[in-house]
C-alpha cells in the first residue's frame, strides 16, 4: 500500500513528531509511505526535512509558493498520479483546503486528514479565517481523523470523523543526547511553541504562587514564539529571574525530561500533546490542566497531577501536589507507562490508520 503524507511545517513540535512515529513504523509494517515537506522556493531546507532524513525516513523537499496556492497543489497531485500514490494524506490546514477545493476531476484520489488541534486566536484573525475554511473543506474530504475525542466532538458537522491517538515508538531514538544545561536543583519543564494557547503566563503566575520557589525549584521552557518578550516581562515582574529559564528550541526533549521533576502542561487548548506521551514513555511526573485528550489519558487524575480547570489558582495545587506527595508521583509515573505501552505506541497507532487506509481503498481496482 502506498500512502504521500503531505506536511507545511518548519518546526518540530506534536504533529510533526507523530508523522515521524506513524512514517517509521508504517515502513517497518510493510507499507510505502512517502513523505513530502513544503517549502518555500529557493529556501533552506526545513527543520522537520532534515529530521526526516536523518532517521532515513522517504522524503521530498517539495517547493511550492505560499499562499491559496491551487495550481501548486494540482501539480503535487499529478506527481502523485505518476507514481500511484492515491492515497493522500495531509497534516495540516493548508492541504486540507486545498486539497479539497480542487475540481471534482482530481477526486480519482482518497484523501485523508488528520486533524491535530485547533489552536486559539483572536476574532476575526487570519487564523480564525483559515480554521473556518478548514472545517467547511473537510466536509468534501473522503476520510478525517481526529487525535482526542474533544477534537472529535468539534467536528461532528462532519460525520464519520475517526479517532486514533497519536502515539510513540516504545522503544526511544537511538541517538546521542546533546548536553544540557540543567539549573542547578529540581525543575520543571514546559516544552512547545511560546504562543497564546500554551498559556505559560499561567504557569510563570503558578510557579511564583506555589511551595516550589521556597524549595529551591526551579522552571525551564524550551520552545520560541511569539510570546518570548512577553513572558520574560512577567518573569521579571514577579522577581524570577534565576528561577524561571528560556532554553529555547530544543532538538532533544528526551534529555530535558528525563531530568525534569516533573512535565507542566498548561494549556488553554490541546489535541493529544506529543510531549505527554514522552513524558509517559519516560516516566516523568505529568501536571496539567483538563483541555483536548489530557483528562481520558492521564484518567482523570490516575495517571497525573491533572488541574482541576484552566486557572492559576488551579495549577498551582497541583505544583503543590507533586511537591507534597512523592510516593503518589511515583505511583502516577509507573501507572502511566504501563498506559503508554498498551494505548499510545506508534505500532497501535499505525494499525489504526491501516484499517483507515483499508477502509478507504476496499473497493479501489488499484489495490
Amino acid at each position: 500500500m502506498k500512502i504521500v503524507h503531505v506536511i507545511d511545517s518548519g518546526g518540530l513540535y506534536g504533529a510533526e513528531q507523530m508523522l515521524l512515529a506513524l512514517v517509521a513504523e508504517q515502513l517497518r509494517q510493510g507499507l510505502k509511505p512517502m513523505i513530502l515537506s513544503i517549502t518555500v522556493p529557493q529556501s533552506e531546507p526545513k527543520a522537520f526535512f532534515l529530521e526526516a532524513q536523518r532517521r532515513g525516513l522517504p522524503v521530498i523537499s517539495w517547493p511550492m509558493a505560499k499562499g491559496f496556492n491551487l495550481c501548486g497543489a494540482a501539480q503535487l497531485l499529478s506527481w502523485c498520479q505518476v507514481r500511484e500514490y492515491f492515497l493522500v494524506h495531509s497534516h495540516g490546514y493548508r492541504f486540507d483546503i486545498l486539497f479539497n477545493c480542487l475540481p471534482r476531476r482530481n477526486r480519482q484520489f482518497q484523501f485523508i486528514s488528520t486533524v491535530h488541534g485547533f489552536t486559539a486566536h483572536r476574532r476575526f484573525s487570519r487564523v480564525m479565517v483559515y480554521q473556518w475554511l478548514n472545517r467547511v473543506c473537510l466536509l468534501r474530504g473522503h476520510r478525517v481523523v481526529a487525535v482526542s475525542q474533544g477534537l472529535q466532538k468539534q467536528l461532528r458537522h462532519r460525520a464519520g470523523v475517526a479517532f486514533i491517538p497519536n502515539g510513540l515508538p516504545s522503544l526511544l531514538l537511538d541517538q546521542t543526547a546533546t548536553p544540557i544545561e540543567a539549573p542547578q536543583g529540581p525543575f520543571l519543564l514546559a516544552l512547545g511553541r511560546l504562543s497564546v494557547e500554551k498559556a505559560y503566563h499561567r504557569l510563570i503566575g503558578a510557579f511564583a504562587d506555589s511551595n516550589a520557589v521556597g524549595e529551591g525549584w526551579h522552571v525551564v521552557i524550551a520552545g520560541e514564539g511569539n510570546q518570548k518578550e512577553l513572558l520574560q516581562a512577567l518573569v521579571k515582574k514577579r522577581g524570577l529571574e534565576a528561577r524561571v529559564h528560556f532554553v529555547g528550541y530544543t532538538h532533544d526533549a528526551q534529555a530535558w525530561l528525563q531530568q525534569a521533576a516533573g512535565l507542566v502542561i498548561s494549556s488553554d487548548t490541546e489535541g493529544l500533546p506529543m510531549v505527554l506521551l514522552e513524558a509517559m514513555r519516560l516516566k516523568t511526573p505529568v501536571i496539567a490542566t483538563p483541555v483536548g485528550e489530557i483528562p481520558q489519558v492521564l484518567k482523570n487524575g490516575a495517571l497525573g497531577f491533572l488541574a482541576a480547570a484552566c486557572d492559576q489558582q488551579s495549577l498551582t495545587a497541583s505544583i503543590n501536589r507533586l511537591l507534597s506527595e512523592p510516593e503518589q508521583a511515583a505511583a502516577m509515573k509507573k501507572a502511566a507507562r504501563h498506559c503508554f505501552e498498551e494505548h499510545y505506541t506508534a505500532e497501535v497507532m499505525a494499525r489504526r490508520y491501516h484499517s483507515v487506509y483499508r477502509e478507504l481503498l476496499k473497493n479501489d481496482p488499484v489495490y
